[in-house]
């Protein structure tokens, strides 16, 4: 396979050199009109998860790895203060020496500040240790012929507390779903195979096998997410004509020589455009459900009314990114890492442990720190809509207005904190309606990311398994307090220690405070494991109760599984816990109990594990 990968390689220099030379100008100004519709939004998504926005006041050093045309670097001149971009440089390499050639130009036309372009190669780029303050790699690791090398170098060259950006396709891009169905109507048989990942090398459509993949480099703060987005085709003939550009790479690796000879590209271009105003009208229809939508002429006023949204100029563009957060059928994977402080004997060693946390509040810069878990994300940005997206079928429309917080100073009847909390996030802050998950098996932790920081946390309190799912969720502190009595009977404390049980009583104070606060969790397609937040009514958005230390709570107490297994085998080799809590303290996991410890070292000693107790 890695001689196929280099072959599509190859074939993608052809490509370029070729429509270079038939297309001229106008083939370039469709490359560059489709970068920045499709390609610098999601850029600009990127940066902002790598601390490159606006308000940036310091200078960095960018390489944009397989930039293309151009898609980091131009989103970087228009957000960045003149006077930081003046202390800062970017760096756009890419192995195409034809796109490159488009990127040197855009340097000069539009006046980039600071800005170099160079053919490197992502494989072995051979720049400098610790050269830069950002990596960014845009739609490029799934592609690579080595994506495991192009990571390594990433890696390499950044400096201690640098950060890696990168993108990549999830699952299925919708302009080639639309393709493919056009090809079905085609009135001959019109094969259609073009893989999105011809990279020997993992699963870089896979949210969960990025997130271990990357963590396992030693890489702090791994963030990875599914997005959608809305871009806009005016018409069939634009489709045609921005994706058409493809048609050759796809007739050359599906198609026969005789079947190329008998339907020429002209013919299939043709057969593409007809499907598609077949599909959605003659005139362009209002919105595509592969997120790709087109008018022929028409005002941002009346796209909206069409939608059957607001008429609120101002507000396009967020409506419709909420609007693709409830289907979700083209997305991107975005990530964003930090890396820590380097050992300067071997720059694949990290200091601190690997799933520490250290991230700055976006409001203030202050940093909060949450150890023993995965590093809980900022939370993705309110949506300031004038009307919640369309509910699910079936549900309550949500009202207007910004979700708010309905329970900062709960009433005094009610149970008091549980070693209240101080954090950078708003206390007990609900994730907002049609808050997006990416995959069943990510639930819980997604929804750690969010609700962690903000003093509580959420259990499984039921499933529907039958048609779309859905997994309701409530409050860990949901349900009825159960009060343990005071043993009366010695006889039976005696028994439960010889027998190696957990005393059948406690006198610990129950957590549990009749909390109404839950939510569901809708699969948004049936079986396409992408999920959306609904609230069943608006007296489920609200705690009775104040926000809770990391210490009681039971999920931000868990380790990740390396610390966990690493406990494990301390406890079996008979380490006293007071020696395991002064080394988990050492790596930067203060939220476990000595509690949490002795529960787990009898469980072990049940299986055959540790000896003595001790502590």
């Amino acid at each position: 396979m890695a001689a196929a990968a280099a072959t599509r390689q190859a074939e993608a220099q052809k490509f370029f050199s070729n429509y270079k030379r038939a297309g001229g100008s106008e083939w370039e100004h469709a490359l560059l009109d489709n970068a920045r519709r499709v390609s610098e939004p999601l850029a600009t998504k990127m940066l902002d998860q790598m601390g490159l926005t606006e308000n940036t006041n310091t200078p960095f050093k960018v390489l944009e790895n397989a930039c293309g045309v151009g898609v980091v670097a131009p989103v970087l001149q228009r957000i960045t203060k003149p006077e930081v971009m003046k202390q800062s440089s970017i760096l756009c390499g890419d192995f195409s020496e034809q796109a490159l050639g488009m990127a040197k130009q855009r340097i000069e036309s539009e006046g980039w500040v600071n800005t170099e372009a160079r053919v490197i190669d992502a494989q072995k780029n051979g720049l400098d240790d610790g050269a830069f303050t950002h990596v960014a790699t845009n739609i490029g690791f799934h592609v690579v012929p080595d994506s495991e090398a192009a990571l390594n170098e990433a890696i390499r060259i950044l400096q201690p507390g640098g950060i890696l950006g990168l993108t990549t396709w999830h699952k299925e891009v919708s302009w080639i779903t639309e393709v493919r169905e056009a090809f079905k109507t085609f009135p001959f048989e019109a094969s259609f195979d073009l893989p999105l990942q011809t990279t020997t090398w993992g699963d870089w459509s896979d949210v969960n096998w990025m997130r271990k993949a990357l963590e396992g480099r030693g890489l702090q703060d791994v963030k990875v997410e599914a997005f959608a987005f809305l871009s806009r085709s005016d018409s069939a003939d634009y489709f045609v004509s921005i994706f058409g550009i493809m048609m050759d790479m796809i007739m050359n690796s599906c198609w026969s020589e005789e079947l190329r000879k008998e339907h020429p590209k002209e013919e299939v271009l043709k057969l593409l455009k007809e499907a598609l105003e077949k599909k959605y009208g003659g005139e362009g229809a209002r919105a595509l459900p592969t997120h790709h939508y087109w008018r022929e002429s028409s005002s941002p006023e009346q796209e909206m009314a069409d939608l059957g949204l607001p008429h609120n100029h101002n507000q396009l563009t967020t409506i419709l990114n909420a609007l693709a957060s409830i289907d979700r059928r083209l997305s991107r994977i975005e990530t964003a890492l930090k890396i820590p402080g380097f050992n300067n004997a071997n720059p694949a060693v990290v200091s601190g442990p690997p799933s520490s946390a250290s991230l700055a509040n976006p409001a203030t810069g202050a940093t909060t720190a949450q150890a023993g878990h995965l590093a809980p994300a900022p939370p993705p940005p309110a949506l300031p809509l004038p009307a919640a997206p369309p509910p699910l079928p079936g549900h309550h429309q949500q009202p207007p207005g910004i979700l708010t917080n309905h329970a900062t100073n709960p009433p005094s009847l009610l149970p008091p904190n549980v070693n209240p909390l101080t954090t950078a996030f708003a206390p007990l802050e609900p994730p907002p309606q049609g808050y997006t998950i990416s995959s069943r098996a990510a639930m819980q932790d997604e929804l750690d990311q969010w609700t962690l920081p903000r003093g509580y946390s959420m259990r499984i309190a039921g499933a529907k398994v039958t048609g779309k799912r859905k997994v309701r969720w409530v409050c860990f502190r949901g349900g009825e307090a159960r009060h343990h009595r005071a043993p009366v009977d010695e006889a039976v404390l005696r028994q439960a220690k010889a027998e190696g049980r957990r005393k059948p009583t406690t006198d610990r104070a129950s957590k549990k405070c009749g909390c109404l606060f839950k939510f569901e969790v809708i699969e948004t397609v049936k079986d396409s494991d992408v999920w959306v937040l609904h609230y069943p009514n608006e007296e489920h958005k609200a705690h009775n109760h104040g926000p809770s230390d990391t210490t009681s709570d039971p999920r931000a107490r868990k380790l990740p599984g390396f610390m966990s297994a690493e406990v494990d085998r301390w406890l079996r080799e008979g380490w006293l816990v007071s020696k395991i809590q002064e080394e988990l303290r050492g790596r930067g996991f203060t939220n476990v109990l000595n509690t949490d410890l002795y529960n787990r070292k009898r469980l072990l000693r049940k299986e055959g594990g540790p000896g003595e107790e001790g502590g």
